[in-house]
């Protein structure tokens, strides 16, 4: 975190949108209690689902931070993970938990890009979601395959580093 602060781009990748929340220490944690049915009976953790104005709340907190200890006036690169949601402890299907997990995050991707001059949108998240599955994801249907990981770092250095 130190080197942050004399980043000339820093990269901020949204995944999803649950989280369980710590009533005793108030910290957000990332990653369900291990026992989580337990853990929720106790009253001590919550499962939350954030939306749209939460999530764009939050990572306007985290640019804003940066930039207020930054001793460079950075560039920031958004970008939303492809990676669908392992489990979901809502009350939904995975697949529509995913896909509004997704939806919302790509909104606030595209809604902070469009207010803030110095951040860009890159559309790894499209490349991998709308590219053909059998080229797009391993086999276990959850990680990208290397050579699509390729494609889009490729794409990337072509919109973004000079070639001098």
């Amino acid at each position: 975190m130190r080197k942050v602060a004399e980043a000339d781009v820093v990269f901020l990748t949204l995944g999803l949108t649950e989280t369980w929340w710590d009533r005793e220490t108030e910290t957000p944690l990332n990653d369900a209690p291990i026992d989580w049915k337990f853990a929720k009976r106790t009253g001590r953790f919550e499962f939350r689902n954030s939306n749209f104005e939460q999530n764009r709340t939050s990572l306007m907190n985290v640019i804003n931070l940066i930039r207020e200890h930054s001793s460079t006036r950075p560039k920031f690169i958004v970008t939303v993970s492809p990676v669908p949601l392992l489990r979901t402890f809502s009350d939904q299907d995975i697949i529509v938990a995913n896909s509004y997990s997704k939806s919302v995050l790509r909104a606030v991707a595209e809604e902070v890009h469009r207010s803030e001059e110095d951040v860009d949108y890159f559309p790894s998240y499209e490349m991998v979601t709308y590219s053909p599955r059998h080229l797009a994801w391993r086999h276990d249907q959850r990680h990208v395959e290397p050579a699509q990981v390729w494609k889009i770092t490729g794409k990337f250095r072509d919109l973004y580093i000079s070639k001098d």
